[in-house]
């Protein structure tokens, strides 16, 4: 089975996700600070197994030449367990519309603590008898490529300052001297010492200069794209609209041809000759299938056209979502002789009903057309710790090279116009731009030949 992940809504601000020299912005600054708190745990992992190691092999620590510690790790991890929870509890108020201040704020508080346990843990472990000193390198990189060049220089002073607290305090007899090594006692003098404190504060200044450069030339880069990207969505709005308002005009011309096909069925049939009759159903049959895309593209314009101001959600019970759809569909079920099958449990999602009707109208009107005569389509769902929706069908499925493609405007596989000709080819990128409007997450499984699995994540509220 092969699967693809369509996930929408944005990543940052309205504004491009950095600019020049003004760090990262919006969305972008969250996503890394939420990745930042995963980092976390790693850290929190090695200190809690340091720790049992003391605790159950330190006779191990003492063939490799390290002395046994007191209960600095577990202390120093249980600093970054609260700190991180609170940093997660923070962050997940916040959303990709956040305020760049605050988040950058968030990012802030992460920071400090964090330098303040490892200068803790420098000091506990011995400036230079480890390499551990260099562990501030870490956030003075991140700080580079998060932060503008003063913020993120900052970082570099508060972290040579607290660096040089435990060297000096250490130096001059403030703070007992402490390691982690066994021969410690053999310390260089104090003009080694000094001249090991230099070479230290030298790489860190250096890898600052050096990472922010670098760091700058990639936004400026990244800011000529965005614009470049804005220009082209310009030129693809004036399109669309452009396609839009000929497609609007083909509305009342086509309405006509649609009157007088009815004028000729229901009012001169009966003196229709055969030959005439067919040719008539002929374009009944091809004037379906234009009313269905003029409907689509008309209905995509419409949906990009709330892509710029977000939509008025509210409670949306997804049991009466589905009654709607099944009903609009019932017809089209029976034609196919397929049977709909729902057991969502009554869920309840913060979203906009009418998109949402839309979205799984088309999911399921897909699942319909491409199942087998005499097929089932299966609705499933659940809202336990993240709300999910799954629309089954056991039909033709979809080719792993074509699954990137399926939400591309017009895309149709082969196997998919010869099952349903009806099709206009929008159905699935009308599905991704009410994803993108909801900022929904969808997952698509197939297995080619055996059917396929659309699965719809509703964001956490």
């Amino acid at each position: 089975m092969h699967t693809y992940e369509l996930i929408s809504g944005p990543l940052g601000d309205d504004a491009p996700a950095s600019t020049g020299g003004e760090g990262l912005r919006g969305g972008v600054l969250l996503h890394n600070a939420r990745w930042f708190t995963r980092i976390r745990w790693v850290v929190v992992a090695v200190l809690l197994a340091f720790g049992l190691t003391n605790v159950f092999a330190a006779g191990h620590l003492a063939r490799v030449g390290l002395l046994s510690s007191a209960c600095w790790p577990w202390g120093l991890a249980a600093i970054l367990v609260a700190v991180n929870v609170g940093h997660i509890t923070f962050l997940r108020r916040l959303s990709s519309r956040s305020s760049h201040r605050v988040v950058a704020g968030g990012l802030w508080m992460q920071i400090i603590p964090d330098l303040g346990v490892l200068t803790v843990l420098v000091y506990e472990v011995g400036p230079f008898d480890t390499p551990v000193a260099f562990a501030y390198l870490f956030h003075i990189v991140l700080a580079c490529i998060f932060f503008p060049p003063r913020q993120s220089f900052l970082v570099v002073l508060v972290s040579t300052v607290l660096f040089l607290a435990v060297v000096v305090s250490g130096a001059t007899g403030v703070l007992p001297i402490r390691s982690i090594v066994a021969d410690a006692a053999a310390r260089p003098d104090t003009s080694m010492i000094w001249f090991s404190t230099a070479s230290v504060l030298f790489i860190w200044f250096v890898t600052w200069h050096l990472v922010t450069t670098l760091a700058r030339v990639v936004r400026e880069r990244d800011q000529q794209l965005a614009i470049a990207n804005e220009q082209l969505a310009q030129a693809d709005r004036a399109k669309t609209q452009q396609v839009l308002r000929v497609t609007h005009d083909l509305k009342a011309p086509f309405s006509g041809i649609e009157t007088n096909i009815h004028a000729l069925r229901y009012k001169h049939w009966e003196q229709t000759p055969e030959p005439v009759r067919d040719i008539i159903r002929r374009i009944e049959a091809r004037s379906a299938t234009l009313r269905e895309r003029i409907r689509d593209i008309l209905s995509l314009g419409e949906l990009r056209g709330c892509e710029a101001t977000a939509p008025t959600l509210g409670k949306v019970d997804l049991c009466k979502v589905f009654d709607t759809v099944i009903g609009r569909l019932d017809e089209w079920a029976e034609q196919r002789h397929v049977t709909v099958r729902s057991s969502v449990p009554p869920l309840t999602v913060l979203s906009h009903a009418g998109q949402l009707t839309t979205l799984f109208a088309n999911l399921l009107s897909n699942a319909i057309a491409y199942s087998d005569e005499g097929g089932r389509v299966e609705i499933v769902g659940a809202g336990d710790k993240e709300t999910f929706v799954r629309i089954i069908d056991h039909g033709i499925g979809v080719h792993a090279d074509a699954m990137p493609h399926i939400f591309e405007e017009y895309y149709r596989a082969d196997e998919a116009t010869g099952m349903n000709r009806r099709s206009t080819g929008l159905g699935l990128s009308i599905v991704k731009q009410i994803a993108e409007n909801l900022m929904l997450r969808i997952t698509v499984a197939s297995d080619h030949g055996a059917g396929t699995t659309f699965t719809v994540w509703f964001p956490a509220p």
